[in-house]
């Protein structure tokens, strides 16, 4: 499955992006990175240690909270993974933002798309990361490879999504950053 880089970059670009404008929310930035490998387009994705704060043993897109000096989410995103992959920013070219999503632990985050140049070179930080995972994208559209459940939360109930890939279960936030870039390529 290969999705067309500058259809990614015009759909991007040719939509208003939905920011969040809660100030109570502390902001982070996550960065979804896709790359080519035998002709099909991957994900690059991070395990988190047990020694984490927040999401502890998840399966992640690198990124993470907003440092004042951060010029806006593209610096976050990009800053925060070569911080937990040492991936310096000149490996991505980056295609875009979508929606901002708020997470369970009181973040808003904005999801930045780009593309990596080639996979591999990463050096995780230890006390972060347990894992770097690259997951083909056509993984996550074979048959049941998804599944959502309704989930109690703050009183509310809301839809969690999952994706199975490769023996990695993807969910929460992750996911729905996910559904929402395959929403914007039409693979949804």
């Amino acid at each position: 499955m290969l999705i067309d880089r500058d259809l990614v970059r015009r759909r991007l670009a040719g939509r208003p992006c939905h920011k969040i404008a809660d100030t109570g929310l502390r902001e982070a930035a996550v960065l979804l990175a896709l790359f080519r490998r035998d002709r099909e387009d991957w994900l690059l994705l991070t395990r988190r240690t047990d020694a984490v704060r927040h999401h502890k043993g998840e399966i992640c897109l690198p990124g993470g909270s907003r440092e004042p000096t951060d010029a806006g989410p593209v610096a976050t995103a990009l800053r925060e993974t070569e911080e937990e992959l040492g991936l310096g920013p000149n490996r991505f070219d980056i295609l875009g933002c979508l929606d901002d999503v708020v997470s369970v632990h009181g973040y808003r985050v904005s999801p930045v798309v780009a593309e990596l140049d080639r996979p591999g070179g990463y050096r995780p930080d230890p006390d972060e990361i347990d894992a770097v995972l690259e997951l083909p994208l056509c993984g996550f559209f074979r048959p049941g490879a998804h599944h959502s459940e309704n989930w109690k939360h703050r009183g509310r109930m809301e839809r969690v999504h999952f994706y199975r890939v490769e023996g990695v279960e993807v969910w929460g936030m992750t996911a729905a950053v996910l559904r929402q870039f395959f929403r914007l390529v039409h693979l949804l």
